[in-house]
């Protein structure tokens, strides 16, 4: 009696073989099919270790040497998007993690001074102390809704305000106006506002900002703070107006598709 041993192919019956349907055959079958250990190949189209979503094959060795071990690419055209990539492009999922990835610009000042933060409160863009000048800062933010917060105050006690513009290639821009919320107790301890620079905090007690005149035009800022776009149409904002010479919060959602 001879057999036939199969290469691995599991599921293989002996009518798709063409030998003789005995139990001989039979039980080789079965035992060529569990000593194979087949995993699922992807074709890589673009060479960058990930095969995309369409092309894949349950074998036990790759069928051509552009088929690899991972797949999960979402742009199996481009070797620098795969899951997991450290690239980031402008408008894609460049780590194929289901959100795009944005470039976002902030233009920020204050008159005194200012913190800023985004998403946390321990997330600091960075600070500032002179309203001549606007602050520029860009972060890589995914698709979702994010929080833009300034905390500012006043050190000469002549008049505060804070001004900021929020720009990139997903829409906006988002600017300083009557749609940002201040704390309306700015004095009390920092546990009555926990999380007011995150996202979904509760800001209902809140109050939307008095809107004091436009960034380049409204004195005593006339002509300042220079480095800010020249078209940006935000204004300078704070709480109560004439204002209260005090330290202030202020908040922004926004959204990236």
């Amino acid at each position: 009696m001879w057999f036939l041993l199969l290469a691995c192919k599991p599921g293989l019956t002996p009518s798709e073989t063409g030998s003789p349907p005995d139990s001989d055959t039979d039980a080789i079958v079965e035992t060529a099919d569990t000593s194979c250990d087949a995993v699922v190949w992807y074709r890589d189209v673009d060479g960058d270790g990930y095969g995309g979503t369409t092309d894949s094959e349950p074998l036990c060795e790759p069928p051509h040497e552009d088929w690899v071990r991972y797949g999960g690419d979402c742009r199996d055209d481009d070797a620098e998007i795969h899951p997991g990539s450290s690239q980031q492009v402008d408008g894609l999922d460049s780590d194929c993690d289901g959100r795009k990835d944005w470039r976002v610009t902030f233009y920020v000042t204050a008159d005194d001074a200012f913190d800023a933060c985004l998403d946390q409160e321990s997330n600091l863009l960075g600070s500032g102390g002179n309203w001549t000048t606007a602050y520029v800062y860009e972060r890589w933010l995914p698709s979702g809704t994010h929080t833009f917060g300034i905390k500012g105050w006043d050190t000469g006690m002549v008049i505060t305000a804070a001004a900021a513009d929020l720009r990139s290639a997903a829409g906006g821009p988002w600017v300083t106006d009557a749609s940002w919320k201040f704390d309306p107790n700015p004095a009390l301890g920092a546990g009555t506002r926990t999380g007011w620079c995150t996202t979904g905090f509760d800001d209902t007690g809140w109050q939307a900002a008095n809107v004091i005149g436009p960034v380049f035009t409204t004195g005593p800022w006339t002509g300042a703070p220079s480095g800010f776009p020249t078209d940006s149409t935000a204004q300078w904002v704070w709480d109560y107006y004439p204002v209260n010479l005090n330290t202030q919060y202020l908040r922004k959602e926004f959204t990236l598709p």
